[in-house]
C-alpha cells in the first residue's frame, strides 16, 4: 500500500511538471474519462478533473470484467488477441470538448482493455 501511494505521488508530480494540470480557460471544454478496475485510475482522473475543471466521465462496459486479478488478465488478453472490443453503456458527445484526457488501467503489466464508443 505504501508503494502504491509513492507511485501515485510520483505520477502526480510528473503530470504537474508536464503542465497537464493547467487550469481550464473560460472557452475551453475538457473531458476526463477513465476506466478503473481497482480504483487507482479513478483517483488519478478525479485529481486531474478537480485541478483543471474538466468534466469527469467513467467508462463502464456493458459486461463487467472479472473481479479477481488473474481471471481478469486472462479475459483481457483473450479480447486483445482476438480483436474484441467491449461496448460501453454510454458514450459522451466528444464534439463538445476541446481537450480529452483518457485514463485506463494496465492489466497484467501490458494488457489494456479496449472499448468501442459506437
Amino acid at each position: 500500500m505504501k508503494l502504491k501511494s509513492i507511485l501515485m505521488a510520483a505520477a502526480i508530480m510528473m503530470l504537474t511538471s508536464c503542465g497537464l494540470f493547467a487550469q481550464n480557460t473560460k472557452n475551453s471544454k475538457t473531458l476526463v474519462m477513465y476506466f478503473s478496475w481497482g480504483g487507482t485510475t479513478e483517483k488519478m482522473a478525479k485529481m486531474i478533473s478537480s485541478s483543471n475543471g474538466g468534466q469527469l466521465f467513467k467508462i463502464e462496459p456493458t459486461k463487467d470484467y472479472p473481479t479477481s486479478y488473474t481471471p481478469c488478465t486472462e479475459v483481457v488478453k483473450e479480447e486483445l488477441d482476438n480483436g474484441i472490443f467491449r461496448q460501453v453503456k454510454k458514450a459522451p458527445d466528444f464534439s463538445k470538448y476541446d481537450t480529452i484526457f483518457v485514463g485506463v488501467r494496465r492489466i497484467a503489466t501490458r494488457y489494456l482493455p479496449s472499448f468501442r464508443f459506437a
